[in-house]
């Protein structure tokens, strides 16, 4: 048994299409669907392709700072040079206690007993509400130089007295900036620690390696040239 069907042949533009008539015997159409069925059951067979790869998180989240250790040894500040930055941040939080000292001479005063040299005496000093008004100004002084010195220190590395001496605070690990809580813990009890013996921790850097004082070894940081 045989089947025909047409082959329609496309002659040039303009030219009427014909047909051909094309026959096909039962054993080739069975030979036909014989291999389409095995070509569909070997692609039923083959394994599925394999899943994406995961996304890649390459770039780092706003505000992600990945730890880095120094690479090389830093340029440690000399001596001279912190000492001199020391002084600096002394003087300015001198004047940040400005308006206390200028206040003690200018509240309200009353005659009060005193001793002077030994001897009692009346002396003029300011009354409980001056007292107060001086506490006040005080503090808030003290507050804001604090506050300022530690803020300066964890942006940039420098405070005032820094800058003019050309002195950074660093990471000892990292070599970055260090955290304000860090940096006013630092000045406080790490300087207090320096100076308690005999101001031992403030001469430390003269001899040590690296350059440190206590207050630097407490608190894992340098003193490098800015």
């Amino acid at each position: 048994m045989a089947f025909q069907w047409s082959l329609v042949v496309e002659a040039d533009a303009g030219s009427p299409r014909s047909s051909v008539p094309v026959t096909q015997s039962t054993g080739e159409r069975a030979r036909l669907v014989s291999l389409a069925l095995l070509l569909s059951a070997a692609m039923s067979d083959m394994p599925p392709p394999p899943p994406p790869p995961p996304p890649s998180f390459s770039a780092a989240p706003p505000g992600y700072q990945p730890y880095q250790q120094m690479s090389q040894t830093p340029q440690f500040a000399s001596w001279g040079s912190r000492v001199g930055g020391h002084i600096v941040n002394g003087l300015v939080a001198l004047l940040f206690g400005l308006p206390a000292l200028v206040a003690f001479f200018v509240v309200p005063k009353e005659v009060r007993a005193c001793t002077i040299d030994g001897e009692p005496a009346l002396c003029e000093l300011p009354s409980d509400a001056g007292w107060a008004i001086i506490a006040v100004l005080g503090i808030v002084g003290l507050v804001a130089f604090f506050v300022l010195y530690s803020r300066q220190v964890a942006t940039t590395g420098q405070a005032w007295g820094h800058k003019a001496a050309g002195v950074r605070i660093v990471d000892a690990q990292t070599g970055g900036t260090i955290s304000a809580g860090k940096a006013f813990f630092r000045y406080t009890i790490g300087h207090w620690i320096d100076g308690v013996v005999c101001y031992l921790g403030y001469l430390w850097p003269l001899w040590d390696s690296k350059k440190q004082t206590f207050s630097d070894k407490i608190f894992s940081t340098y003193s490098v040239k800015a």
